[in-house]
């Protein structure tokens, strides 16, 4: 006799699915922030480049860990779900970046 119990998570995927959607306004937002911070704020190149590349890598990265959570959920696994967990937290500390130590808040 299996058990057919189910372990996927119906709230976590709501969570996951919505994420994604304020993942792509973030990214939209902050890209027109920071086009016009570089036009009307002086900014040196060195941070210029830093953190454009952040706006980009940080929705790449978060793409990223909401694809695993999503497919650990899913497939009922745990690696992926563990990876997931594993990128939350330099994808945190983005957001944290962004929302406090970047050049001009």
């Amino acid at each position: 006799m299996t058990s057919d119990k189910i372990l996927s998570s119906l709230p976590l995927q709501i969570l996951l699915y919505f994420h994604g959607y304020y993942s792509i306004i973030w990214f939209a937002i902050n890209l027109v922030i920071f086009l016009w911070k570089s036009y009307r704020l002086y900014y040196t190149t060195y941070n210029l480049r830093w953190e454009l590349a952040l706006v980009f890598l940080l929705p790449c990265m978060d793409a990223c860990r909401i694809k695993l959570a999503s497919m650990g959920n899913k497939t009922e696994r745990l690696a992926p779900l563990a990876w997931s967990c594993g990128l939350a937290a330099p994808t945190i500390f983005g957001f944290c970046f962004f929302l406090k130590l970047q050049t001009y808040v």
